[in-house]
């Protein structure tokens, strides 16, 4: 309501766009996630401390990438955008190596099945958005929006780091691993491919929308998508909480695919009776 219907669609688009760059990490931070839940069974802390810097690394690559990737894309095809939303967007490029970087160290903390930080992030970027965020948006517009997005970037690294510090088992570093990328992108993929169907159905009807129409309508039709985001929230969140733990018991019972089996049934069956009838 504060920024209004043109710039809440621009900032939608520009959600789209971020949501749009995370598939460049190729699955690494998903595939790396499992191999660690499944390595910390085994006690391997040598390949879990070579995966967690793997993923770091790659993550913080995959975002530089995409970001200059997409600046190239502007430049060279001469795409006439919006001025604001231009600037706007050269922000958010900027910021796109530490959001994935974020996204690495959150995902650490799930393979370890330590969702207290992580949990407290969110409480952090909330409490920023409410009571730095709002404020700056309502006199500094979209601008504000930008400078509300960096500053919950930054405080989340800073806490996700700090936290990190008082379990030495969840640090990580930037190292390039080779041998492990090829793995991971092995495993990563597949998992990625289907990121993408999920993706690119919320984002690329409000890019459409934004760019063939207008900002504002955008913004309406934002809104009235988020209904169907909600609902895919549910199986992630389902996602996020049950695969560490199946990873673990997975390698406790040498790796027998019925135990996957077995244990995914009942959760699945019972989470499709509460997600169809919304």
């Amino acid at each position: 309501n504060i920024l209004g219907p043109e710039y809440s669609g621009m900032w939608s688009t520009l959600l789209a766009i971020i949501l749009v760059l995370s598939l460049f990490d190729l699955g690494v931070i998903q595939a790396a996630n499992k191999e660690i839940s499944f390595n910390l069974e085994k006690n391997r802390w040598g390949i879990i401390s070579r995966l967690k810097n793997s993923m770091a690394t790659f993550a913080v690559i995959s975002g530089l990438v995409g970001s200059i990737l997409v600046i190239t894309f502007v430049f060279i095809f001469d795409i006439t955008l919006d001025s604001i939303f231009l600037q706007s967007l050269f922000v958010i490029l900027l910021f796109m190596p530490l959001y994935q970087y974020i996204l690495a160290k959150t995902s650490i903390f799930w393979a370890f099945s330590n969702f207290t930080p992580t949990n407290l992030a969110v409480f952090i970027e909330t409490a920023v958005l409410m009571l730095v965020g709002i404020p700056l948006i309502y006199f500094y517009s979209i601008y504000g929006q930008l400078a509300a997005f960096m500053l919950v970037l930054i405080c989340k690294v800073y806490w996700l780091t700090w936290s990190t510090k008082k379990n030495p088992t969840m640090v990580s570093s930037f190292k390039v691993d080779f041998y492990h990328y090829s793995d991971l992108l092995r495993k990563g993929l597949p998992l990625q491919l289907i990121n993408c169907v999920n993706i690119f159905r919320n984002t690329f009807p409000i890019i459409r929308v934004s760019y063939f129409y207008r900002f504002q309508s955008a913004g309406s039709f934002a809104l009235a998508f988020s209904l169907n985001s909600f609902i895919l929230w549910i199986p992630l969140s389902f996602s996020i909480f049950l695969f560490p733990s199946l990873q673990r018991q997975f390698a406790e019972e040498n790796s027998n695919p019925e135990v996957r089996r077995s244990s995914l049934l009942g959760p699945i069956g019972g989470l499709a009776f509460l997600v169809f009838p919304l």
